[in-house]
């Protein structure tokens, strides 16, 4: 048992040490890990799809880029890209251990990307963009989620029941898509 606490605080210590080093990784690993749980606390206690149709694709909007602007704009205040000399970029000598503009800006873009991938990968709020029909915002058992059922009799439930969970899927198949070819 020493021997593995022994190794397990070495462990803990070298990965610390990288971290440590790396300014971007101990930046944007808090922020994504922050971004996590604030999806599961819109998730959890603040999403409710408005279900109207004018007001499905601004709330989704406002989810996808209000997040991700914010986290954008705190990274570029962290890091600064540009006080690593653009110019200096092309100049023609190379400093492997000076980090540079464009990877620095670069940088600033892992957090924003990441949140709109959970975004995706959940699949609700893309669902919820999409719909247009007039429905009440519900939990269906069989979709095992939320979703906007119709409210007028005229339309058939299942026929809906059937497209939201094709937003969804297409929504997570096509995230993956991206992020096998990224």
């Amino acid at each position: 048992t020493d021997c593995f606490k022994t190794l397990l605080l070495h462990t803990f210590l070298n990965v610390h040490k990288f971290l440590k080093e790396t300014a971007v990784f101990s930046l944007s690993f808090p922020l994504s890990l922050l971004l996590i749980g604030l999806e599961k606390l819109i998730e959890i206690e603040l999403f409710s799809c408005p279900c109207i149709v004018e007001l499905n694709a601004l709330l989704t909007a406002s989810i996808f880029i209000g997040p991700a602007l914010f986290t954008f704009t705190l990274m570029f205040l962290l890091l600064r890209p540009f006080k690593h000399g653009c110019s200096r970029c092309c100049a023609g000598v190379y400093d492997d251990t000076q980090q540079n503009c464009p990877k620095a800006f670069a940088s600033c873009l892992i957090p924003p990307v990441m949140w709109i991938f959970l975004l995706f990968l959940h699949g609700e709020y893309f669902a919820c963009g999409m719909t247009d029909w007039k429905r009440v915002y519900v939990f269906d058992k069989e979709l095992n989620r939320s979703w906007c059922k119709p409210t007028e009799k005229m339309q058939n439930e299942t026929v809906l029941r059937d497209l939201t969970r094709k937003y969804i899927h297409e929504s997570q198949v096509n995230i993956m898509y991206c992020m096998s070819f990224s």
